[in-house]
């Protein structure tokens, strides 16, 4: 199984952490997308519901919605 966030996700994950105006919400798919990098970590049911959420929000940049797909993409298969 190949689904790790690449070098790109983490960057924009990365700047999302920095970005003080990012919501809770958003920092914490951006952390789950960080602590996955280079492991075999799955994205846990909170973290998706999360992702899932900001992926139906019209607003979300385009770089923010590629970063919660990454989470989403990495979730455990048990739900």
């Amino acid at each position: 199984d190949d689904r790790t966030s690449s070098a790109m996700e983490a960057s924009e994950a990365a700047r999302i952490m920095d970005d003080p105006n990012a919501t809770a919400e958003e920092k914490s798919v951006a952390a789950s997308v960080l602590a996955q990098r280079g492991t075999d970590d799955r994205t846990g049911a909170e973290a998706a519901s999360e992702a899932g959420r900001l992926m139906s929000d019209p607003h979300l940049s385009a770089e923010d919605r590629d970063v919660a797909a990454s989470d989403l993409s990495q979730r455990s298969e048990e739900r």
